[in-house]
């Protein structure tokens, strides 16, 4: 288990709390327009207001709000918004979130990851004391190609008291990983494949020149090589100029000057290794 409040997280705070105070929204009445839209989110799904939770003693244990099956994320990070309104709570109690994974994938492993509402002020404070309808998000910054099997939504009173929520929506936005032309995970895949059955290729025709069989075979080996090495840095500056995440055009650019490198270096010694080889038979032959 882990608590994801990351950096990225504490940035979206940010710029929703100041989409709020754009917004205008009346104390106790609901927003005219949705701030989290506005602010590039995509609104996923609404849902019914629960009915109020009571806790007359505290307990730590969670109270479900919401299960949320087969949500439907295919972004790399999601939220959970809505409003809530308490009176009479003891001691700090939260909203908490639960992103499930099924299956895990690079450094996202399978298992329940949460996020809670323990900040000091803003969407993510504790729920303490008393208040008046306010703002709640709970947000989950995950990886592009990994999306949760379901969501959890619960309240935890540790000292009791009444909670009312309403309002509640999922939402989802991407970042530059979610355009990328490939996950972080295939392109090391990818690339370390490339680059041994380059290593393969010019060893193949590293052991042609040693023992001077096969010239046009081998030059056309290391000319291959060096036609790939300049075609994937060509890709990777494009990739780099459209603004593609470092995996990918770093990749293709270490890919480019690999195959360059042992194309050029390779296709050069072949080269004087076979002309010295017919010089010498025509030397012998005279």
């Amino acid at each position: 288990m882990k608590n994801w409040i990351p950096i990225r997280a504490v940035k979206t705070v940010i710029v929703a709390s100041l989409a709020f105070s754009s917004a205008g929204f009346a104390e106790n009445e609901p927003a005219e327009s949705d701030p989290y839209v506005a602010g590039g989110w995509e609104k996923l799904t609404e849902f019914d207001d629960p009915e109020k939770i009571v806790r007359e003693t505290g307990s730590v244990d969670p109270v479900d709000v919401l299960r949320i099956e087969e949500p439907g994320v295919k972004k790399s990070r999601h939220l959970l918004a809505g409003e809530v309104r308490y009176s009479d709570v003891q001691g700090d109690g939260f909203l908490e979130m639960w992103t499930v994974y099924k299956e895990g994938k690079g450094e996202t492993a399978a298992g329940r990851y949460f996020s809670r509402t323990l900040g000091m002020v803003g969407p993510m404070a504790k729920i303490t004391g008393s208040s008046e309808w306010r703002q709640f998000m709970l947000p989950f910054n995950g990886r592009a190609g990994m999306y949760p099997d379901e969501l959890e939504f619960n309240v935890v009173l540790p000292g009791g008291g009444e909670v009312e929520l309403r309002g509640l929506a999922l939402y989802q936005q991407g970042d530059q990983s979610d355009a990328a032309w490939m996950l972080p995970d295939d392109a090391e895949i990818g690339f370390t494949i490339a680059a041994v059955v380059s290593l393969g290729f010019a060893g193949l025709a590293g052991g042609f020149t040693w023992f001077t069989i096969q010239r046009r075979l081998t030059l056309g080996i290391f000319l291959g090589l060096f036609a790939i090495g300049i075609l994937s840095a060509l890709i990777g500056l494009i990739a780099l100029a459209l603004s593609q995440p470092i995996h990918v055009w770093r990749g293709l650019l270490l890919l480019g000057g690999l195959c360059c490198f042992l194309g050029l270096i390779g296709g050069a010694v072949a080269r004087m290794v076979f002309t010295q080889r017919e010089l010498r038979a025509i030397e012998a032959a005279a």
